[in-house]
């Protein structure tokens, strides 16, 4: 699953809990934890809110970080880190993923 220029939605995390094949979920967090106001303003992620929307999600799969604004990627990076969900990856530049099918 794919996301992008997205903030907190139960529904999304309805739509991948559904899913038979979900391989991992690609999606952004923009803002550091303290600029939680400007995120939802611009209806973007904080760590912080997508580590409570994560817990919408049972699946053991990776969750790719993307789209962290220019010059707040470390505080970003260490605000996920400190969350301890082994799940999330931050995306670096130039990654290639392949999601292959089971069977």
């Amino acid at each position: 699953m794919v996301c992008g220029d997205t903030t907190s939605t139960v529904r999304l995390w309805e739509a991948a809990g559904e899913m038979d094949d979900l391989r991992g979920v690609v999606i952004e967090c923009s803002w550091p934890d303290e600029l939680e106001d400007l995120a939802r303003r611009s209806q973007h992620m904080t760590p912080a809110l997508l580590g409570a929307d994560l817990a919408r999600l049972d699946a053991d799969v990776p969750i790719w970080v993307t789209h962290m604004k220019p010059g707040y990627e470390a505080a970003i990076r260490r605000q996920l880190a400190a969350r301890g969900d082994p799940r999330i990856r931050p995306l670096e530049q130039g990654a290639t993923l392949r999601l292959d099918r089971a069977g």
